[in-house]
């Protein structure tokens, strides 16, 4: 698995862990990709 990846939304860190999970196989999307659409 990948490290945790921190993002910077406003005044707050996000820390996103196994970012490099694919969690929409079909589409190959991973956690970080998702994180960073609703961010």
């Amino acid at each position: 698995m990948g490290e945790a990846v921190e993002l910077t939304v406003g005044d707050h860190v996000v820390r996103i862990s196994n970012a490099d999970r694919v969690v929409f196989p079909a589409r190959g999307e991973t956690k970080l990709d998702l994180a960073r659409y609703y961010l």
